[in-house]
């Protein structure tokens, strides 16, 4: 008996593997072909780019006077292309066309915020003009990049605003930034259901965990693989911070581990206490894994796969790294980094 995509789509929900509004999102979307979307995107770069060039070229002379009138030149092109992507139905060539001029006119647009303002202000502003456009275009891909934008244009003004641009400083901007996350997906999750906060939501815990991942240094045997020679180890964090740090992410690991089991009761066996407690050591010598698990365990446990997988990812590269963060023999180490294994069931 075949069913329709609708009713496989209404049986995950019902499932919980996918959320409440995935039919809605779904179906505003509409179905292409992979391959026709970047071929028509090929041609649309090569359309945009001398038609771009023409525009820039043309306003060379004024925009090199005053940079205030980036603003009005810029908002023009970013208000063609808004009121073009916001049509329900559009050309896939137009759509890749409006595409490229939004990107030239936020360019702009962030270029004039940056010129006439200090690095936090102008990064303030161009968080701003994200989370904007991300409520004026109903794409939803697009949505998950501007939500990736803001987010990491907002964590670079409060680092940069905040004088404290070092490991300590990006430490507590992106654990605030997860808190804030955390507290957005209960809301979304109870009350709103709303597509543009659940995307936006998206891109922004998507940029936490890429941070978290690239702040804990150099992984296990990349260095060989990209053929960097020694792969060097990152300054740690400042006392005390590094021994709250440690603290907050072991709690935040048997949180997850917790939460994890409250939601799946096949998790209620000794193998997977015995894996929380490997974990929530791995979490105290590594700073970020403690985040990165309870991303993963939120996002797994309300059929976020995407978020899950990139987590997931995240904290295997977090513990791979620990491999050159700890000044133990190797055979210690290959003692610690196997230890979650010997816990499955």
């Amino acid at each position: 008996m075949k069913r329709s995509f609708n009713e496989i789509i209404a049986d995950a929900t019902a499932a919980g593997i996918l959320p409440s509004f995935a039919a809605a999102s779904i179906q505003h979307q509409g179905y292409r072909p992979w391959p026709v979307v970047l071929l028509t995107a090929l041609g649309a770069w090569l359309a945009a780019i001398p038609l771009m060039g023409i525009v820039f070229l043309s306003c060379g002379d004024l925009l090199g006077r005053d940079s205030r009138t980036l603003y009005p030149v810029s908002l023009v092109i970013c208000g063609v292309a808004v009121a073009i992507l916001r049509r329900a139905s559009l050309p896939l060539f137009i759509e890749q066309l409006a595409i490229r001029a939004l990107l030239a006119g936020a360019a702009g647009m962030s270029a004039a915020f940056y010129i006439d303002k200090s690095i936090g202000n102008g990064s303030v502003g161009v968080a701003l003009l994200a989370i904007i456009l991300a409520v004026l275009i109903p794409r939803n891909w697009l949505r998950v990049l501007l939500g990736a934008i803001s987010c990491a244009f907002i964590m670079t003004a409060i680092v940069t605003l905040a004088s404290n641009r070092d490991r300590d400083g990006f430490w507590m901007v992106v654990h605030g930034a997860m808190g804030i996350w955390l507290l957005t997906d209960f809301v979304q999750r109870q009350r709103l259901r709303s597509v543009l906060v659940d995307r936006v939501a998206t891109g922004w815990v998507l940029t936490i965990v890429a941070g978290l991942a690239l702040w804990t240094g150099m992984t296990f045997l990349a260095g060989a693989a990209i053929h960097i020679g020694s792969a060097s180890t990152m300054a740690p964090l400042s006392q005390p911070l590094a021994s709250f740090a440690r603290y907050v992410s072991a709690v935040l690991t048997l949180g997850a581990a917790a939460w994890l089991a409250m939601r799946w009761a096949a998790l209620r066996k000794p193998w997977y206490a015995c894996a929380a407690a490997v974990f929530t050591g791995l979490a105290v010598l590594m700073p970020s894994l403690g985040a990165v698990l309870t991303i993963l365990a939120v996002s797994a446990s309300s059929g976020r796969s995407g978020i899950a997988t990139a987590a997931g990812a995240a904290a295997a590269r977090i513990i791979g790294a620990l491999y050159y963060q700890l000044v133990y023999p190797l055979a210690t180490k290959a003692l610690i980094l196997i230890g979650p294994a010997r816990c499955s069931p």
